[in-house]
C-alpha cells in the first residue's frame, strides 16, 4: 500500500499530533504500536523519523493519492479522539498539517 518512506512520514505525523498536548496516553501509545505492527515497523524505523523534517513529512503525505490522504486524515482523527481528551492543541496541529499536506477538511463538515 505505502512505501516505507510514506509509512514513516505518516508515523511521524501521528507523533506530531500526539505530542501537541505534551501527553502520551496509553491509548495513543496503542495507536503507534498498532500502526507499527500493521506495517511491520520496528524501533529502529522510529529512529529514522528523527532525520525527516516536518516539511519533508508533509511533502511525502501531500504526494499521496486522494484515497490515501483520506486514510491518513481518518488516522489523525482517531489519534486525536483515542484518549477521550480532544485537546485544542492536537486539533490545531491536525488543521495545520491537513492544510500543509493538501488534505481537504471541508468534507468532514458535510458528514
Amino acid at each position: 500500500m505505502w512505501t516505507k518512506k510514506e509509512q514513516l512520514a505518516i508515523l511521524k505525523s501521528l507523533f506530531y499530533i500526539i505530542g501537541a498536548d505534551g501527553k502520551f496516553a496509553p491509548q495513543e501509545k496503542k495507536i503507534i504500536v498498532d500502526f507499527m505492527n500493521h506495517f511491520g515497523l520496528n524501533p529502529s524505523d522510529v529512529n529514522q523519523i528523527d532525520y525527516m523534517s516536518q516539511s519533508e513529512m508533509e511533502q511525502i503525505i501531500r504526494g499521496l493519492s486522494y484515497s490515501d490522504k483520506i486514510i491518513v486524515r481518518d488516522n489523525w482523527i482517531a489519534t486525536i479522539q483515542c484518549d477521550n481528551d480532544v485537546d485544542s492543541r492536537e486539533v490545531d496541529v491536525f488543521i495545520e498539517m491537513a492544510a500543509n499536506c493538501g488534505i481537504n477538511l471541508a468534507e468532514l463538515l458535510q458528514k
